[in-house]
């Protein structure tokens, strides 16, 4: 898959911090409470469970995943470091 905002190497194109600002509220319309997601660095799919004031929470059975709010689109597919992805499953 082609990854937006990294260059052929997978690098980064420009900062983190400005692509967590870029990226922020697509990421906030792609995570949903109640769906799930397969975590490409665990292998393992959660159930997102909770959008609280600065965190999105993430369960699989006893493991938890919480991600920050400002910076969610960075684990979009398409955006995130290879391995660091949370798919819609």
């Amino acid at each position: 898959m082609d990854k937006r905002y990294r260059d052929e190497y997978g690098r980064l194109t420009i900062r983190s911090d400005e692509l967590s600002v870029i990226t922020k509220e697509e990421g906030l319309a792609y995570y949903t409470v109640g769906e799930k997601y397969l975590c490409a660095s665990d292998n393992r799919i959660y159930e997102c469970v909770e959008m609280g004031e600065n965190i999105i929470t993430f369960t699989s059975g006893k493991f938890e995943l919480s991600i920050d709010k400002h910076s969610c689109g960075t684990f979009l597919p398409d955006i995130a470091s290879e391995g660091m992805e949370l798919t819609k499953v």
